[in-house]
């Protein structure tokens, strides 16, 4: 199966932390031979397209000079917005180029399954567009009147939403009625502890 992921973050080197949850959801993935593309904001001058630990990663840019680009990454995409009027111009591009690239990712894909709302948004419609399964993971929702509207229309309309909790279901429940949804549980990556050996302590 491929499966293709639009995500508003996802690591753009290696170490680093940004979208780490989403990689480690697409990693997993391929090891169990699905074929994954993640669709994700550009950072810098980042490749626009490569295989990271066997994911095809596509990223885009939604703003020119580049280096002005200012909504993703850093404290987030909510903080950001709060805190730039540029961020907030850039909205509009951002959302334009994400969809742009993920249309043209997906189209061979079997699934469309997003990570956050935003990117849900963009799933959803490209899924339609192409006539794909949709699904979404969320892990937290944006609150405010607009929000919740924004959170409506693309959940219940999406095939499948995964949570990350039983509260974060009934809070959506509360005023969403969804097609389908499950909650998977976040889980711990044993192998990236290691044992700790005592020693001594000297002065």
């Amino acid at each position: 199966m491929k499966i293709c992921i639009p995500s508003t973050m996802f690591l753009r080197y290696a170490g680093d932390t940004r979208g780490l949850s989403v990689y480690e959801f697409a990693k997993n993935l391929v090891k169990a031979e699905h074929k994954v593309s993640v669709v994700a904001p550009n950072f810098d001058d980042y490749a626009t397209h490569e295989i990271f630990d066997g994911i095809e990663v596509n990223r885009f840019h939604y703003f020119f000079p580049t280096k002005y680009e200012k909504l993703a990454y850093g404290s987030g995409i909510p903080v950001n917005l709060r805190n730039s009027w540029l961020a907030r111009f850039q909205m509009l591009p951002f959302t334009l180029a994400f969809f742009a690239k993920t249309l043209s990712a997906s189209k061979d894909a079997d699934i469309i399954h997003s990570q956050w709302i935003l990117s849900g948004f963009v799933g959803l419609i490209a899924g339609k567009l192409l006539g794909k399964k949709t699904a979404i993971t969320i892990r937290q929702v944006a609150s405010g009147k607009f929000m919740r509207f924004v959170n409506k229309f693309v959940l219940e309309r999406t095939d499948h939403v995964f949570f990350n909790s039983s509260f974060m279901r009934d809070h959506i429940l509360e005023f969403c009625r969804m097609k389908d949804y499950s909650i998977v549980n976040p889980t711990v990556d044993y192998d990236k502890f290691k044992q700790v050996k005592n020693k001594e302590i000297k002065d």
